[in-house]
């Protein structure tokens, strides 16, 4: 008889057997392909996929956040659900694949370089997108010092920030047409606006209003110098100030923070850098309030024309005081302001009521990214993260990245650079395909 011959009656299977048979292979089921929020699940499942973009949180977000090592979004693929792309996968886990070289791209919070246990990878891919992300312009706690922007020569090879020239570009808002726009000029649009019903509502919402402008500060000394602009204005311009920076300016702190309580707005920043406009503005523009801006960014390109005040144009806190007094006293030029509202929406990319936050747009912009098979080169880091970042001197004690005891990786990666006779942190990886 032949050794593999096995009695049909072996097959003979009862009805209780069956049963059995067909519940455990239905709780298989539900414990491989269910359980969405899992990471271990998740992450068998889509390696299962192809094509699929596994992207590791290499660094960790804030210290202080709930969620410093996703980053306060998370882990999975559901953050990219709604996105043109969805073959994305964000973890944590160093561990999800078998080699670090295997993801197809990491992300460096820049803050973190060079941290405690922040160790640089040993091997790397050439396919491999090595991200360098802020949210923060480069004059405040995104800067990196002149040995690191030295040593991490040719390491990113993507960047990722509110920069317009940014390898992966996510504002904190966006200012976009709406569908029914008319299509006509702003001429036209501003015209027809004072005829309309909209003007009517804003013009009896003004009787609402019973403060002359708002400022909302807890940091108190900044780059942009934005404390001192605000301490003249207010010789000229009374200003309600809610936060720790009123009793700095020798204030009482406001109570009410309603904004469209208000005539005006300062939308100040912390630094003056190219294309940095944060939530501040955004918060501003979708209220029945004037934005007053004090920022390094070309507001003509991200805002309607006449839908903010740029202290830029005034020559002194002095004129631009007597400017805001003459929109109070005339509501008609102040009301000017708002035509563009009925045309445009306002989308806030970061939620206001949170502390560095990731934008909405973040995963689609990382996902859509990272299927388009760009190829990119950070070589001049100098170049690339400082100077073309276009900001004023930063003060010196700001987010201080020369305090050696908060980044030892620094010491390590010289001793490890003059032992082995390397120039740049890159030379000692292992460039793997």
């Amino acid at each position: 008889m032949n050794s593999f011959y096995i009695p049909p009656y072996r097959f003979l299977l009862t009805r209780k057997k069956i049963i059995k048979l067909c519940l455990l292979a239905l709780a298989l089921y539900f414990l491989i392909f269910s359980g969405q929020g899992s990471e271990n699940v998740e992450g068998n499942v889509v390696a299962n996929h192809a094509n699929i973009h596994h992207i590791l949180y290499y660094t960790t977000w804030w210290d202080d956040h709930a969620d410093p090592q996703s980053w306060d979004l998370g882990e999975g693929s559901w953050m990219f659900e709604n996105c043109p792309h969805q073959n994305c996968h964000l973890t944590a886990n160093k561990q999800l694949l078998p080699h670090i070289h295997h993801y197809s791209a990491l992300l460096f919070h820049t803050w973190k370089l060079f941290a405690k246990d922040v160790l640089i990878p040993h091997e790397r891919s050439s396919l491999q997108k090595y991200i360098m992300f802020s949210l923060e312009p480069a004059s405040h706690c995104a800067y990196l010092n002149p040995w690191e922007e030295n040593a991490l020569t040719n390491f990113f090879n993507t960047t990722f920030s509110f920069r317009k020239d940014s390898d992966i570009y996510t504002p904190y808002g966006r200012i976009l047409g709406k569908e029914n726009n008319p299509g006509l000029e702003v001429s036209e649009l501003q015209e027809e606006y004072v005829n309309s019903a909209f003007y009517s509502d804003l013009k009896e919402k003004l009787s609402t209003k019973t403060g002359r402008a708002l400022w909302l500060g807890s940091h108190c000394e900044t780059d942009s110098a934005r404390e001192d602009y605000i301490e003249e204005l207010d010789k000229h311009f009374n200003i309600t100030i809610i936060g720790a920076c009123a009793k700095v300016l020798g204030k009482k702190s406001g109570k009410n923070d309603d904004i469209g309580q208000y005539y005006f707005y300062l939308a100040f920043e912390n630094s003056k850098c190219k294309d940095y406009a944060s939530e501040k503005f955004f918060r501003a523009m979708k209220e029945f309030v004037v934005p007053i801006v004090l920022g390094g960014a070309d507001y003509s390109s991200i805002a309607p024309p006449h839908s903010y005040i740029d202290v830029r144009d005034y020559k002194s806190p002095l004129e631009l005081s007597e400017h805001l007094q003459y929109l109070i006293d005339t509501p008609a030029e102040y009301l000017k302001y708002f035509w563009w509202k009925p045309h445009y929406k306002v989308m806030e990319d970061v939620d206001t009521s949170l502390v560095h936050v990731l934008p909405t747009t973040f995963p689609c912009s990382l996902c859509s990214y990272l299927n388009q098979g760009g190829v990119s080169q950070v070589t001049n880091l100098t170049k690339v993260w400082r100077v073309d970042a276009e900001c004023e001197d930063r003060i010196p004690f700001h987010c201080n990245r020369d305090q050696e005891d908060w980044y030892p990786g620094r010491e390590e990666y010289r001793r490890q650079l003059r032992e082995e006779d390397k120039a740049y942190i890159v030379d000692l990886q292992k460039m793997v395909s």
